[in-house]
């Protein structure tokens, strides 16, 4: 951790400043979480459309993960 990121930022992604620390995000990564985010509201709102955006969530972090 040369730069002072966790294990997993890789380099030549997106840079992140998030509470004074800077790293580099995946930019699959945000997508995962923003479908993760929508699951939870369709969620909240007992919409069956929440499974889909579950499963691309957990599709797209076994894709990151993965590689």
């Amino acid at each position: 951790m040369a730069n002072g990121c966790a294990p997993f930022c890789l380099s030549g992604l997106q840079s992140v400043s998030v509470a004074g620390l800077r790293c580099r995000v995946n930019p699959w990564e945000l997508a995962a979480s923003a479908f993760g985010l929508v699951n939870i509201v369709l969620l909240a709102r007992r919409s069956v459309w929440n499974y889909p955006f579950g499963m691309a969530s957990v599709a797209i972090r076994a894709g990151v993960f993965w590689g």
